[in-house]
């Protein structure tokens, strides 16, 4: 069994999600562990959209965990959309990530217009603000932020992805200079159109090049970071 909020796992299947949410907590003793969908494998396509998770996501043993999903394996193709994580995320064992846990053997993952302010801990191997490892596969991330502190005595951390053993792309996302990570990209020691800000850089609206605050995006009044237009502004 995966564990999530919403779906456990989808495997070899066709699906979109949309306008749902989770606020439970989630402990994992032996599963991956997302908050709307705990593993996605064998060749799916999955279209996430205007989701969020405000509940702590925790797996015990040598799993992935992440805030929206915890692992997308084997081929799988999925896109995530105006999603966002404010939950604590923690991985005993393996890797751990505000929006994605891991995107790994062949699968492509693509994540727009998210962000996560939730805490994401990992106890020994790697984590990432956004997505916690690319793991020979793909992995596209366009504008996103995260403002949530990275914690752990982990191998690996980045602002935005803590792991990169595979091909990444990314536009326009950034990250809170004091959050933990040295880089944006973990392991290759990197930015890649992945910028550190402060938190008063992080409250001006012209410092999110290419963003697209008529439709998708806003100031948020009481914390000042971007927030969805889209989505309740909920803090656990």
């Amino acid at each position: 069994m995966h564990l999530d909020g919403i779906v456990g796992r989808i495997v070899s299947s066709t699906c979109d999600i949309s306008n749902c949410s989770n606020v439970g907590d989630i402990t994992a003793q032996l599963n991956n562990a997302g908050g709307i969908v705990g593993a996605i494998n064998d060749n799916s396509i999955v279209t996430i959209e205007k989701v969020y998770n405000t509940a702590s996501i925790t797996t015990n043993m040598n799993n992935d965990t992440g805030g929206i999903i915890g692992i997308v394996q084997n081929s799988s193709v999925v896109r995530i959309g105006q999603t966002y994580n404010t939950g604590s995320i923690y991985a005993k064992n393996e890797v751990s990530g505000g929006i994605v846990g891991s995107s790994y053997t062949s699968s492509e993952v693509t994540i727009e217009n998210c962000y996560n302010i939730g805490v994401i801990n990992c106890g020994i191997r790697r984590h990432g603000g956004i997505l916690g490892d690319i793991n020979n596969a793909t992995g596209t991330i366009n504008y996103c932020h995260n403002y949530g502190t990275l914690s752990g005595s982990e191998t690996y951390k980045g602002g935005i992805v803590g792991y990169q053993n595979g091909t990444y792309s990314g536009i326009a996302n950034y990250w809170l200079s004091t959050c933990g990570a040295t880089y944006g990209i973990g392991k290759t020691n990197t930015d890649n159109n992945a910028t550190k800000y402060s938190t008063e850089q992080m409250k001006i609206q012209s410092n999110f090049i290419g963003w697209d605050f008529d439709k998708i995006w806003k100031m948020d009044e009481t914390k000042g970071y971007p927030v969805l237009k889209n989505l309740p502004n909920i803090i656990k």
